[in-house]
């Protein structure tokens, strides 16, 4: 199925490049399986798992395509500026396509 995921214009440079390769939501997007498309390419979900953000950052900053585990918080906190570092997250891993 194809499902949609939003990604900031910020990101189009590491996702078409193949260095972020997970995001982190607070929401559930789509299952293992499920396509997207961003920045005019297809991208498949291939693994995904709940998780806690505070964990989710600290060992997963570099797949998200940031190099500073401190500049995936500012991100962060700019995108979720209410949440709780303890809150349940959806972690995505996803490849692209063709």
């Amino acid at each position: 199925m194809k499902v949609k995921i939003p990604f900031r214009k910020q990101f189009e440079q590491v996702m078409l490049s193949g260095k972020k390769i997970s995001t982190i939501r607070t929401k559930r997007y789509g299952k293992i399986g499920d396509t997207f498309e961003a920045f005019g390419a297809e991208f498949k979900i291939i693994a995904f798992c709940p998780s806690v953000a505070l964990w989710a950052g600290k060992w997963l900053y570099k797949e998200e395509g940031f190099e500073q585990l401190g500049e995936f918080w500012k991100v962060w906190d700019e995108i979720n500026p209410n949440l709780e570092r303890n809150a349940l997250v959806f972690v995505y891993f996803f490849k692209r396509l063709g």
